[in-house]
């Protein structure tokens, strides 16, 4: 036994180039099928009539075997898609539309950009906690490393890039942090590198590093 429920296509006719408004009905018919429907395309019921009031009335008798109609985008700008409109409800048929369609992507739209900014918002607020922590543990830091045999390429390169006309004997971590903050909010530091360099200094904090000797 089929248990698909039928739906009826209602939209505008009147005004288009018949290739025109059949199009628009074809895609919707074949969209509808896909979700597992099956439909009742007007386009393709045989009119015998000729006159308009004729072929109407053999329409709400096809309307009048479905169990739903489906509103195409333009059907308030057809007579006689309004009629069907009103006999559907009067049928107490379900009314299915173009629009309610489209609300329903913009509220899943709306989802999913509410779901990435939660998750931007969680990243973000990592990353503060790794910035805070690293602070937080080169304030009891005490030893340091040796540039060239232990520290990270990536740090050492940044040193190389922005710090070189601090002519230190040593490094702290806080000075290269500091500088970072201010390459990046200037734009001259990418944030993919400082999240880079931010996660080896981190690496580096917890074992109790502050900084290290450079050899210039």
């Amino acid at each position: 036994m089929d248990n698909k429920k039928k739906v009826y296509l209602s939209g505008r006719m009147s005004g288009l180039e018949e290739e025109e408004f059949k199009a628009i009905f074809k895609e919707a018919e074949e969209e509808l099928i896909e979700m597992g429907y099956e439909v009742i395309n007007p386009c393709e019921i045989d009119y015998i009539p000729e006159d308009y009031a004729g072929q109407l009335l053999i329409a709400l008798g096809e309307l009048a075997k479905c169990d739903a109609i489906y509103l195409l985008e333009n059907w308030k700008e057809s007579n006689g898609a309004r009629c069907e409109y009103w006999f559907a409800r009067g049928m107490g048929l379900e009314i299915m539309s173009y629009e309610e369609d489209k609300d329903k992507e913009i509220q899943e739209l709306k989802s999913l950009i509410e779901t990435a900014n939660g998750r931007l918002t969680e990243l973000l607020s990592d990353e503060s906690d790794i910035r805070n922590s690293t602070y937080k543990l080169l304030e009891n830091a005490k030893e340091y490393t040796d540039c060239i045999t232990w520290i990270d390429g990536e740090i050492r390169e940044f040193i190389d890039d922005y710090m070189w006309l601090n002519r230190y004997e040593t490094v702290d971590y806080e000075d290269v942090l500091s500088m970072m903050d201010d390459e990046l909010e200037d734009n001259n530091l990418e944030k993919e590198r400082y999240d880079t360099i931010l996660k080896c200094i981190y690496g580096d904090a917890k074992n109790g590093i502050a900084g290290f000797k450079y050899d210039w």
